[in-house]
């Protein structure tokens, strides 16, 4: 891992997720005890930088998204979308998912990218996708 990544990803020494409980295929729980996959995710980014992890749990994207550009969490785990993506970086995604009635004659048709980590957008930084 590139050494200035804690640096960029958590500036404060520690990094602060957003955690969308409003979503219960990301993340379930209380605010004082979130649990899923996107939990799984920030501890595992948080101890490959080797700092603590602090999370900041809301109930919609929309609040995750809004605290992420205001710069008062590190990550947040949100859809990848091309109005998003002006204001933040995104990882690859970390998961797809597949099309509401979509005909699954083509994989092509069939699937399409599903959230992504994003990052607060810094001067030459770069988002590091999680790899485990």
């Amino acid at each position: 891992m590139d050494s200035g990544a804690p640096v960029q990803l958590a500036p404060t020494g520690r990094l602060r997720a957003a955690i969308n409980l409003g979503n219960p295929v990301m993340a379930q729980g209380t605010p004082d005890i979130p649990r899923g996959v996107t939990v799984y995710l920030a501890r595992h980014i948080a101890a490959a930088l080797g700092v603590p992890v602090a999370f900041e749990c809301v109930r919609a994207a929309k609040d995750s998204f809004g605290l992420l550009v205001d710069g008062r969490v590190d990550i947040a785990f949100v859809a990848i979308e091309p109005a998003r993506a002006e204001k933040v970086a995104f990882t690859v995604p970390y998961s797809w998912s597949a099309a509401p009635r979509a005909s699954m004659s083509s994989s092509a048709t069939a699937w399409r990218p599903g959230p992504g980590c994003a990052s607060r957008r810094r001067s030459g930084s770069r988002a590091i996708p999680a790899r485990g």
